[in-house]
């Protein structure tokens, strides 16, 4: 399934990805940082992992983005997982110190959200800057079922 979205910079909340409105929606950010272009997908419901990242250009340029990071946040902003806590107090008996260990006990990952995020280094930033209006970046996804689409956006210009 190919899912394309707009070919015009527009802010996340104008443009839907994936398209199809009975899949979850992806928030997404691209920006131009120097002689690289980040790209940066929130997955509200962790549906979907991105599989590929890759810059296209209008010549036939394909820039594939080698390194994809992908972080687990829970609704509060912090990553899930373990966590490890040191700490101390005194009080009638004296000094007291206690090392704190939680981990997540029965609690589902569906509140949980998914940011995944890369950065495409250009070997010639002069000529995209020239021809960025002409510039995509297409997201290849999975879904929980493992159908895959592939959602385009522009590339930043700025």
């Amino acid at each position: 399934m190919l899912v394309v979205a707009g070919c015009t910079q527009a802010p996340p909340q104008q443009q839907r990805i994936p398209t199809d409105p009975a899949l979850p929606a992806l928030e997404w950010q691209t920006d131009l940082q120097g002689d690289a272009v980040e790209v940066v997908l929130i997955d509200r419901k962790s549906f979907y992992t991105v599989e590929k990242i890759v810059l296209n250009g209008p010549a036939g340029q394909a820039y594939e983005a080698t390194e994809i990071t992908r972080r687990i946040f829970d609704d509060d902003g912090y990553l899930s997982g373990t966590r490890v806590g040191v700490g101390g107090g005194s009080g009638g008996g004296g000094i007291r110190t206690g090392i704190g260990l939680s981990f997540p006990l029965g609690r589902t990952r569906s509140r949980d959200h998914v940011r995944t995020e890369t950065t495409i280094f250009l070997p010639n930033a002069e000529s995209y800057r020239n021809t960025v209006a002409d510039w995509t970046i297409a997201v290849t996804l999975a879904d929980k079922a493992g159908a895959k689409s592939t959602a385009v956006v522009p590339a930043p210009s700025n």
